[in-house]
């Protein structure tokens, strides 16, 4: 008990310095948007002001808002700029017979962003009024683009990320952890897990539920999973077992993870993205619940841990979409439970090392190994297996 007081301490005072260290951070934002803003062009700051998407003064909450807004908009820019090149194409004559006619030949082109009074004015155009809209168009493009970049610059979990504490508010965690939409501040079936033991073991992992908890400065990520091991028992021991569910974790796990560093670097001439990733975790995890049984008498278990994650992209689509990406992690965790846990394992404590690594592809399917290699309990490392996993990312 004094050792999980001291744990859960030390981590609250880690956490609060670092609070301490992000706010000072932060206090240098303003000064950092003012020397990128004057990268843009005035065309570019005339558009983000029009649509709104702009401010003298930006934080790290607008700025981010205005970087996920300027990604929808871009997205429906460029499906406008398709169909203003249909509607060129379409016959003035048919088009302007009647009502029905003009409808029909809206939905057989799926024009959607503009209206029919709007293609009955295209289509009445000259050459020199159609040109004007075109580059119009293609002004308003470049102009999202050009945004994207800069407040992606300015939100360190992008592809511009720096190095140092890159989530200062909720909005870049969910960004960061879920994707673009902001408006997701859960996920459900994060990914799935099937590990293989070179025992013989098997388990099924799973991240049933992550959301973000939305703490001012350190927001920090819940998971709740659940893993499910298959042994053949008559071959491998109820203490082995427990050995190499340790690291998936029980039945029930929960899991509290915040970044304490993050940088991508861009490398070579193909601009190869390296990421750097430094999580602090704590995970909970209760085993083998039973019926009628009261909690503080199940098997349980805690691990607080730190890795050093490095993954760099073998292959890119575009300047912000990895096909595929070869990833290398070295992991300390500390372990520590309750008295079931101690008969089960033969200790109460104990640190463990750990290397892991693997390619991901399309950021959807992960293929790793990881392999124990260090701990201040002997007889872990002789009776742990190395094992092999296959993660899929549904959600993604």
């Amino acid at each position: 008990m004094k050792r999980l007081l001291f744990t859960i301490i030390s981590a609250m005072i880690a956490i609060s310095s670092h609070a301490q260290f992000v706010s000072s951070f932060s206090s240098s934002y303003v000064n950092e948007v003012k020397s990128k803003q004057a990268e843009l062009s005035p065309n570019t700051k005339r558009i983000l002001k029009q649509e709104g998407l702009w401010a003298d003064r930006i934080d790290e909450a607008l700025g981010t808002l205005y970087q996920h807004n300027c990604e929808k908009k871009l997205q429906d820019i460029v499906a406008k700029r398709k169909e203003f090149k249909l509607i060129a194409a379409i016959d003035k004559q048919e088009f302007s017979e009647n009502t029905e006619a003009a409808n029909a030949i809206i939905a057989e082109n799926k024009i959607m962003h503009f209206n029919q009074s709007e293609v009955n004015s295209i289509l009445n155009y000259t050459l020199d009024q159609k040109n004007i809209l075109a580059l119009a168009l293609k002004d308003e493009e470049n102009a999202y683009q050009d945004g994207i970049r800069y407040f992606s610059s300015l939100n360190n979990t992008g592809v511009s990320g720096k190095i140092f504490f890159p989530f200062r508010n909720p909005d870049q965690a969910k960004a960061y952890f879920f994707g673009k939409d902001l408006q997701e501040h859960l996920k459900l079936v994060q990914d799935v897990m099937i590990q293989r033991n070179f025992d013989g073991s098997n388990s099924l992992n799973s991240e049933l539920i992550s959301a973000i908890v939305p703490i001012p400065s350190i927001p920090i990520k819940l998971s709740i999973g659940s893993t499910i091991t298959q042994v053949d028992e008559k071959k491998i021991d109820s203490t082995n077992i427990g050995k190499n569910k340790l690291p998936y974790g029980g039945l029930f796990n929960a899991t509290f993870t915040y970044p304490l560093v993050f940088t991508t670097i861009n490398t070579g001439k193909e601009g190869h993205l390296l990421r750097i990733y430094l999580p602090m975790e704590y995970k909970f995890n209760i085993d083998e619940v039973k019926d009628n049984q009261p909690m503080a008498n199940s098997y349980s278990f805690s691990e607080l841990s730190s890795m050093a994650f490095f993954s760099i992209d073998l292959v890119r689509s575009d300047k912000s979409l990895s096909k595929m990406n070869l990833f290398l992690g070295l992991k300390g965790s500390y372990y520590f439970g309750n008295e079931k846990f101690a008969d089960r394992i033969g200790r109460r404590d104990f640190s463990l090392l750990q290397f892991n690594t693997g390619i991901k592809i399309a950021d959807k399917f992960t293929i790793g190994f990881n392999i124990p290699l260090k701990s201040n309990y002997n007889s872990l490392l002789e009776s742990q297996a190395a094992s092999i996993a296959l993660k899929f990312q549904p959600g993604i």
